[in-house]
């Protein structure tokens, strides 16, 4: 039996469907991971401050050769960007208001009242991918913002970095 054009159509809005499934599992999938990185950034961010102050602490101590106020500025700074880093990550953790999907009985009641207009496979997948691009749109902008805090956290990261190992460096060659 050979198939017919409605068949072919069919395959195609199927296809449709699937795409569009696979696109909204994969923005969830990349906000998960945006969550996880964002977690774990905290935690780093919350240790390198911890190695600040110890460090600051044992310096200011043993070694009488550096300022207290050379040692001060650097480790303020450092403190700072590192604050600042934190922040970002905390608010790319932030739960956003985003899009959700329609409630089971929404979409059964609507389905419902116009089931005539569904029974065209290509229906069915207009309305599908209409319904799933508004919350794939949704927390696509909130993946977006996500991200940019993170990227700006991780630039106050590395400079926090920078700037210790250069403070280092610095006061290994004026002072010691």
């Amino acid at each position: 039996m050979p198939k017919t054009n409605k068949d072919s159509n069919d395959n195609v809005y199927k296809f449709i469907l699937e795409l569009s499934k696979e696109s909204y599992l994969s923005e969830e999938k990349r906000e998960q991971s945006i969550l996880t990185q964002a977690s774990q950034m905290v935690t780093v961010f919350s240790i390198m401050s911890v190695f600040v102050l110890g460090a600051l602490s044992f310096v200011a101590t043993n070694i009488n050769e550096i300022p207290l106020n050379y040692l001060l500025t650097y480790s303020f700074l450092v403190l700072i960007m590192l604050f600042g880093s934190l922040v970002l990550a905390i608010l790319a953790q932030w739960r956003y208001n985003y899009e959700a999907l329609p409630s089971p009985c929404t979409i059964l009641s609507h389905i419902s009242s116009e089931i005539d207009d569904y029974k065209p496979m290509s229906e069915q997948a207009k309305s599908y991918c209409s319904v799933i691009d508004k919350v794939y749109q949704s927390k696509l902008k909130n993946n977006n913002k996500r991200a940019w805090f993170i990227r700006c956290a991780m630039i106050l990261f590395y400079i926090s970095l920078s700037t210790t190992i250069f403070a280092i460096i610095n006061a290994i060659s004026i002072f010691v």
